[in-house]
């Protein structure tokens, strides 16, 4: 809804995200990157992944590499393997 925006997190089960309306902009990353997202649990620390405090998370910057980002739109669905952080 709007301009929220989620805490970055993964979930241990596959998952399918379906757009029934509106739009959504997604990002993923691997597994791999979970010492750079700064995990604790199963979020990340990074409040703002679009502007990062590289201050205080360094490491975040060595994400953008592997980042997929995808936009949804009503109808689309996109599959989200298991332990993908989005």
């Amino acid at each position: 809804s709007g301009d929220t925006q989620l805490w970055t997190h993964y979930d241990t089960m596959h998952n399918i995200l379906i757009q029934v309306t509106g739009r959504k902009h997604a990002v993923l990353w691997p597994p791999s990157e979970h010492e750079n997202l700064y995990t604790e649990g199963s979020s990340s620390r990074v409040p703002d992944i679009d502007d990062p405090d590289l201050r205080r998370f360094p490491d975040f910057n060595r994400t953008w590499s592997s980042r997929v980002e995808c936009d949804l739109v009503p109808g689309d669905a996109l599959f989200i393997p298991g332990l993908w952080f989005h």
